[in-house]
């Protein structure tokens, strides 16, 4: 039996669409009624999340950032390099117009990994500073040579291009901001097999320092799960990709492969429920 994609993106959307919204209650309960929160808009599972440092008068006035003369500047260079604004996800470093850099930095680590983008573009020495110190998992520091892509981390390209807000009035600054904010529309860099080493790494490190057999049974089922759901996603992609290029055939044996990886996950969940359970009643004994 075959897997419905759209059934299984349709389930990540609306854990994205939740996760997003009870993040922007929280930024709004943490400006106590007394800072006007600016929160990100966009697509919670966009394929490009744009970053800029602090919100600017207009997206105070409205509360959602890129409101205003950023956001219609990179409409229009988004249409010229015909990229969909509705893959889009854009946000600021900064929540509230006298936001403490550390008080934003869990914010931003929570929107990251709710969207887990493709590209990360980053506007401005101060985003890219900001970035760089808030020490997403398995990210490098972004260098910050403008219009060159990236790797920020194994599954994510970085893209550095001057601050939009600074660069909306002076034509050579506008020119500078287009000539490094188009390498989004090239072809995007080939994925390193860094996140692999560094799963096993990790794997191999962690099991070693445990003794118990029993821990090391229920550590490695759960390193399968984990490394399921990584494998699940690009299953998914994958099969989009073979959808919207007709190869229909080549999609039908992707969703049969993925089906069955679904099945061993079940399987491998009902393994690791009656290990810990069998644990338990011999505790109980």
């Amino acid at each position: 039996m075959t897997v419905a994609t759209d059934e299984i993106y349709e389930k990540y959307l609306q854990k994205a669409i939740t996760e997003i919204n009870a993040l922007g209650d929280e930024i709004a309960h943490a400006g106590a009624g007394s800072r006007v929160p600016v929160v990100g808009s966009g697509h919670p599972l966009a394929d490009v999340f744009l970053l800029k440092h602090s919100p600017q008068p207009s997206e105070l006035q409205e509360g959602v950032a890129f409101y205003g003369r950023a956001g219609n500047a990179l409409l229009k260079s988004l249409q010229r390099l015909h990229v969909d604004p509705m893959a889009i996800y854009g946000t600021n470093c900064l929540k509230f117009a006298d936001g403490d850099e550390d008080e934003s930095r869990p914010f931003l680590l929570r929107e990251l990994h709710i969207v887990q983008p493709k590209l990360v573009v980053v506007m401005g020495a101060p985003a890219r500073e900001y970035l760089n110190a808030t020490r997403f998992p398995l990210a490098r520091e972004l260098a910050p040579a403008e219009g060159e892509l990236q790797e920020f981390t194994p599954m994510i390209q970085g893209l550095v291009t001057p601050d939009i807000d600074e660069s909306l009035d002076e034509q050579p600054a506008k020119t500078a901001f287009w000539n490094a904010f188009k390498m989004l529309g090239e072809k995007p860099m080939p994925i390193t097999g860094r996140l692999q080493e560094v799963f096993l790494e990790d794997f191999r490190k962690e099991l070693a320092e445990m003794q118990s057999p029993e821990a090391k049974r229920l550590f490695i089922l759960a390193k399968l799960i984990h490394l399921f759901h990584l494998r699940v996603g690009e299953y998914v992609a994958l099969i989009a990709a073979a959808d919207m290029t007709g190869n229909f055939g080549v999609g039908v044996l992707l969703e049969s492969c993925l089906a069955d990886k679904l099945a061993f996950a079940e399987r491998t969940r009902r393994l690791l429920r009656k290990v810990a359970e069998t644990r338990i009643a011999e505790r109980a004994a």
